[in-house]
């Protein structure tokens, strides 16, 4: 066999091999693209991205890709009004998340021409991921969008604008006490100022000053906890006006007197 004949044998052979399957997530991971709409690499970013947002925020997301709707056909599908279609996934996703007993943000895209985009934050906790629906809104219609152009990148675009929004959400993402000591630390709290309260109100007696030394300035030292502007008003206007209270001496030196109408000296 000459060199040339044994290479077409070889190219043949090769032609002849299965290709590699195309990767598919597992049931259980982040994205379920049963469309096929997302490429390897966009769905291993997709899958590490989303452990980065659970692990740091504590946050679950699912995204589901079918390439046709579910429970009606396309053409009728097409024909809906978007707030019927709407409607429709919603209850298709209710079923979903009870199904699989998932809470937090569950994203269903369909496949079509345009692609269809809805997320549903429905099961989302919102003690701990307070997302509006306004959020939600601006999420989906620019994921919607870059899906039309370019799937991969779409889906990277959506997964940082989550964790942009995630982290203006959370102040701090981990609590530094325990779950459940900030009630009682709150109560500890509560009671140290009773204490302090109770301990203050025996000082004057203790120390043998006069028990009424701060009465008449007890105004003045309220009106100092909104700012030294609101103690100096309420000293102004409320505590110098006190019934009983001495009014501050008045600096009549530079004042001129004033003429007697009545007196002969003065017609």
């Amino acid at each position: 066999m000459t060199p040339t004949r044994f290479l077409i044998l070889l190219l043949a052979l090769a032609s002849l091999a299965p290709a590699p399957p195309r990767y598919v997530p597992s049931v259980d991971g982040p994205v379920r693209d049963r469309a096929e709409l997302f490429g390897k690499e966009a769905l291993i970013q997709a899958r590490d991205h989303s452990e980065t947002l659970r692990r740091e925020y504590g946050f679950r997301l699912r995204i589901e890709v079918l390439a046709s709707p579910p429970n009606v056909e396309p053409e009728v599908f097409a024909k809906l009004s978007n707030k019927e279609k709407r409607k429709r996934i919603a209850e298709w996703t209710a079923e979903r998340t009870k199904k699989l007993d998932f809470e937090g943000l569950f994203v269903v895209i369909i496949y079509t021409k345009p692609s269809f985009v809805q997320l549903d934050g429905s099961t989302l906790d919102l003690r701990k991921h307070d997302f509006t629906p306004e959020m939600l809104r601006q999420l989906q219609k620019k994921f919607e969008y870059d899906l039309g152009r370019n799937p991969d990148r779409a889906l990277n675009r959506f997964l940082d604008r989550l964790e942009k929004d995630l982290r203006e959400l959370h102040v701090s993402p981990n609590s530094p006490l325990p779950e459940g000591m900030a009630p009682l630390l709150m109560a500890i709290l509560l009671g140290l100022a009773v204490v302090l309260l109770a301990v203050a109100r025996r000082l004057p007696a203790t120390t043998g000053s006069p028990a009424d030394a701060l009465v008449d300035e007890r105004p003045a030292i309220l009106g100092a906890l909104f700012g030294v502007p609101a103690g100096f008003w309420i000293y102004d206007r409320l505590f110098r006006t006190l019934p009983g209270h001495p009014r501050p001496p008045q600096d009549t030196s530079g004042i001129l007197p004033v003429p007697d109408v009545e007196s002969p000296d003065h017609p």
